[in-house]
């Protein structure tokens, strides 16, 4: 670029040293740091997912056991029937725009017809066949957008015997018929509505929809394998040019524009290259196809 140089630094005490690298190496390391911050996108949001399950499950058990101990009032309940379904819609949400951005992702970066974005799409093709729950979820999210809440049924229940309270259950059930009273959602479950009742819980496809989001992880950093294998060997190569690999190495560009000389730096990515190297070590692909 006219104007423009491009070197490496390194502190070293109080000093500075720096290193004049070529245009094209410039391009090589920031095209390594993409990807791998691509990457770690990916990896917040499945700890984000993560998060918003927990968050959903957590309130599920705290209900119950506040049915078990103190009992709720129809008061308390409504509120119960707000946040449970706040919590939810998060969930499905996140969950759903995650899996459209890396399907979006893998496609611009491979293409449609490349084996990295079929295998991806195998990957989807297997988990909405297969579960119920993802399927179900993935429909959902749009109901929630367009209609109304997902969940409608929340009840209290008690059991007796000779006339005492043995025990108190609180119920969070979809209502089969409501649902279906949307026509795209009732058209792309109609085969699902009949295994079951006008009232199903929703705690067992909590339980199931766990199996796919534990396999995202494996999927990405097989699909991008070649991608993560020759950026991090990038990101090494360039720290080895440092005195120490424990030292941060800054790369930039020096241009200047009307007298004025403008620096614009970045670190390199060493410790988190280090780190995806190790995560890719440990994942072994599990064949959908």
């Amino acid at each position: 670029m006219k104007n423009s140089n491009f070197i490496l630094s390194q502190k070293i005490g109080d000093k500075i040293i720096e290193e004049q690298i070529s245009y094209s190496e410039f391009l090589e390391i920031e095209k390594a740091h993409q990807a791998l911050e691509h990457i770690q996108f990916f990896l917040w949001r499945i700890k984000e997912t993560e998060m918003n399950y927990n968050d959903l499950h957590n309130s599920l058990e705290a209900c119950q056991i506040e049915c078990k101990t103190t009992g709720l009032n129809s008061e308390r309940i409504q509120e119960i029937f707000i946040n449970i379904n706040r919590l939810f819609i998060n969930f499905i949400t996140g969950l759903k725009f995650f899996i459209d951005n890396m399907d979006k992702t893998f496609r611009t970066l491979f293409g449609e017809n490349s084996k990295e974005y079929l295998k991806f799409k195998n990957f989807c093709t297997y988990n909405y066949e297969t579960y119920f729950s993802y399927r179900f979820f993935y429909n959902l999210r749009n109901y929630c957008q367009h209609n109304n809440y997902p969940i409608y049924n929340f009840s209290q229940d008690k059991f007796y015997h000779n006339g005492q309270i043995i025990r108190k259950e609180f119920r969070v059930e979809f209502n089969r018929d409501k649902l279906m009273q949307d026509k795209t959602l009732s058209r792309k479950l109609k085969f699902d509505w009949l295994k079951y009742g006008e009232k199903f819980p929703i705690q067992p496809q909590l339980k199931e929809i766990l199996i796919p989001i534990k396999r995202i992880e494996p999927i990405i950093f097989d699909v991008l394998q070649k991608n993560i294998i020759n950026s991090i060997s990038k990101v090494k190569n360039m720290q080895k040019r440092a005195n120490r690999l424990d030292l941060e190495l800054t790369y930039g560009m020096v241009t200047q524009r009307k007298r004025v000389i403008h620096f614009e730096h970045k670190i390199n990515q060493y410790k988190l290259a280090i780190e995806l190297e190790k995560k890719l070590n440990k994942h072994k692909y599990n064949n959908f196809t």
